[in-house]
This record gives structure tokens, C-alpha cells and sequence, in this order.
């Protein structure tokens, strides 16, 4: 997940995607954050609660179309593409 504070600077979380990690993840935003989540299982959960218990602004994005995340080194998905191969 990409987040942008009001800083305008942007940070990538890779937290846990249990309850408890997800819950974790969700104190630490700020009503004023934009938040970018890869389009995948639990993208669409995330962003209701992220809404719901953060008030952030939130989109649900097709990784090859966020470079942060389809570039970051640590991208952990099993989907057989890599920045390397697009």
C-alpha cells in the first residue's frame, strides 16, 4: 500500500493483511492521507475499512498502473510478472 501524507511525501506500508495487522496498519493513517492499494483479494475490504476507520481518501489501482508499487523491490505476489518482464 502507498500512502501520501499531508507532507506530500509518499510511503509504502507492506504490513500483514490478518485483522490484527490490517487493524494496526489502520491506526497509524490520518484522515488527511491518500491511499493507493493494489488491486487484489482484499483490496476492496481494505478500502471500506480504511474509509470506515480512517477517513482517508482511497483507490483501488491496477498495479501495472501505480509504478510505486508494480517497481517496488520487495513486490511479494506470485502473478509471474516482475518489473523486469513488463
Amino acid at each position: 500500500m502507498a500512502v501520501i501524507g499531508k507532507n506530500g511525501k509518499m510511503t509504502i506500508h507492506h504490513g500483514k493483511t490478518s485483522i490484527q495487522g490490517r487493524q494496526a496498519l489502520y491506526r497509524l493513517l490520518e484522515p488527511t492521507d491518500k491511499i493507493a492499494l493494489e488491486a487484489g483479494n482484499l483490496a476492496f475490504i481494505m478500502a471500506r475499512e480504511i474509509a470506515e476507520q480512517s477517513g482517508g481518501e482511497v483507490r483501488v489501482l491496477n498495479c501495472a498502473k501505480l509504478p510505486e508499487i508494480w517497481d517496488s523491490p520487495t513486490k511479494t505476489d506470485k502473478s509471474g510478472f516482475s518489473p523486469q518482464t513488463r
